[in-house]
């Protein structure tokens, strides 16, 4: 379980992720901006068993058992370790570049995001 300034986040023994708080900017990852006053189950994640989570004022971030990490909400100083979104907020794939694997999570929606390091 993590507590933030605006939200929580736990992590059930089965691997389900759960956020509850202000979503304001997608903290929640339930793919819109609504407070919910009770966790609520992370869709996005639903298959992707998770084995942490960690979470900060305005975004969360959360391991997968495959490796993966999965970041949500706010990514005003690249904290989701994408560049951030256009002004309209669409979402769009993070340019990964070469030897690396990445897609991104932003106001919701999840993608794979993934570092391999070059000998």
């Amino acid at each position: 379980m993590v507590l933030c300034k605006f939200h929580s986040v736990f992590l059930s023994q089965k691997g389900q992720v759960y956020t509850c708080g202000h979503g304001q900017g997608g903290r929640l990852g339930h793919g819109d901006e609504l407070t919910c006053l009770v966790p609520r189950l992370v869709e996005g994640l639903r298959g992707h068993p998770c084995t942490q989570v960690a979470g900060a004022k305005d975004h969360t971030v959360v391991l997968t058992e495959d490796g993966y990490v999965y970041t949500f909400g706010l990514n005003t100083f690249h904290q989701l370790g994408i560049q951030p979104p256009p002004p309209n907020f669409k979402c769009s794939k993070a340019d990964s570049g070469q030897n690396h694997e990445g897609k991104d999570c932003v106001r919701g929606r999840c993608w794979k995001v993934s570092h391999s390091s070059v000998d």
